[in-house]
């Protein structure tokens, strides 16, 4: 069950009290082995390499392109509600916290990583269910 309020967008605020329990969910871009192969091939990084030396080139390439406040903002998260499957996120906000909430709007960071993941702009984040944050 998602802990989006309804027609909002947004999750309801992080709860651990089992009684009222929210999980919790950050709002940003998936960069997992498929994100990082396309990225990849896209920019012709390592192109007879085998793909896991491709993938950790990728990583490293964007990494060494983002400012370290947006480094500190990686996670890992589900793909899917179903949480059959985990990928790297860059989290622009999450339901943490009221403020990191607030902070799922800030055009500035999705702008940043949406250059340095080669995103295009009118490509939105998106809500994923957290595994470690």
């Amino acid at each position: 069950m998602t802990s989006r309020m309804k027609n909002s967008g947004k999750p309801r605020l992080y709860n651990p009290d089992e009684n009222n329990y929210v999980p919790i969910e950050v709002f940003g871009y998936l960069f997992g082995c498929q994100e990082a192969l396309d990225y990849a091939n896209r920019h012709n990084i390592l192109p007879d390499a085998d793909d896991l030396k491709r993938i950790y080139a990728a990583h490293e390439m964007v990494d060494d392109s983002l400012p370290p406040f947006v480094m500190e903002r990686s996670c890992i998260v589900f793909r899917d509600q179903e949480r059959s499957d985990t990928a790297y996120c860059f989290r622009v906000g999450s339901n943490k916290s009221a403020k990191d909430l607030h902070l799922a709007s800030n055009l500035q960071l999705i702008r940043i990583l949406q250059e340095a993941l080669d995103i295009p702009e009118d490509q939105a984040p998106k809500w994923y269910p957290c595994q470690s944050y």
